[in-house]
């Protein structure tokens, strides 16, 4: 899904970016017009997911299951993506996690296609993918300041939040309308798809996105435990985090729950779905447009 916070610092780059208008940084834009793909197929499979889940287990439990395994890896791995983010090369890491996300979702529809054990299949494979999307994030966010220069980086993410957050106005709509037309499983193949041109458009991107090199590295440990005691000593992060990891639970169940009750407690079709969840990402849209205006 969509960007979360880290807990890590981001270290210098070797070849920051000069400050230049976002509308002539190349490498910015071929970066925004891949990952707004990428982000309009993650709506996508998380509009299609939960549907083909009930439809081949009719459980509530199931799709609750397959939500804990999507969010798992955010809170094991979340940290420990930071700091490798600071070590590896960024665009690397960001090409290998969208290409292993294209392999893996195609996995799903391949399995329904060919009669396999399909809900199996989900099972093995969400924990995987979704550890994926947070190295991803973890890259992209320690990217940014190389990619647009550093007093750039506020209105260059309120510039990709607005294209993350169109995507997940059109792609449950779009998920709901595909679901309906020719199944949830067909719809997930999109996904794949998305995941390959958004890993193509990185290979586009020319601007160096490497950490600064380091004397000495430390232990991996040492730079976890480094970036909790920053964040630790920092009111604002401090109360960023704890209002964004609120938030998450939150809602957490929430695509899962809309998605019983709407097709299953009130026998709507798929479509009606997607719209309800496309909703939801007005309110984001309006949020990231307002950022982007703020000094």
């Amino acid at each position: 899904g969509r960007p979360m916070v880290t807990t890590t610092r981001t270290l210098p780059d070797v070849a920051e970016a000069v400050p230049e208008p976002l509308a002539r940084n190349r490498d910015f834009k071929v970066v925004l017009v891949g990952q707004g793909v990428s982000s309009f197929g993650d709506a996508i499979t998380n509009t299609a997911l939960p549907l083909l889940v009930l439809a081949l287990t009719g459980s509530g439990f199931a799709m609750g299951i397959v939500g804990a395994l999507s969010t798992l890896p955010d809170l094991l791995i979340g940290l420990p993506a930071g700091a490798y983010a600071d070590r590896w090369d960024r665009r690397r890491m960001m090409f290998v996690a969208d290409l292993g996300r294209a392999v893996i979702t195609a996995v799903v529809p391949l399995t329904f296609w060919m009669g396999g054990p399909t809900m199996a299949v989900i099972l093995l494979i969400t924990f995987p993918l979704n550890a994926l999307r947070v190295l991803w994030v973890a890259a992209y966010t320690a990217a940014v300041p190389g990619l647009v220069g550093r007093p750039q980086i506020a209105r260059a993410n309120a510039i990709f939040e607005s294209f993350f957050t169109v995507g997940w106005i059109a792609g449950p709509a779009l998920a709901g309308i595909f679901s309906a037309a020719i199944g949830p499983a067909s719809t997930i193949a999109i996904d794949a798809i998305t995941f390959v041109v958004s890993s193509a458009a990185l290979l586009l991107v020319h601007r160096p996105l490497r950490p600064a090199p380091r004397a000495e590295q430390p232990h991996l440990v040492t730079d976890i435990r480094e970036g909790v005691r920053y964040v630790a000593g920092h009111a604002t992060l401090r109360a960023v985090i704890l209002f964004w990891a609120t938030s998450q639970v939150v809602t957490a169940a929430l695509a899962t729950a809309l998605t019983y009750y709407i097709t299953r407690d009130r026998g709507f079709a798929a479509d009606v779905l997607g719209i309800v969840l496309s909703a939801f990402g007005v309110g984001s849209l309006v949020g990231s447009l307002a950022a982007g205006r703020r000094p």
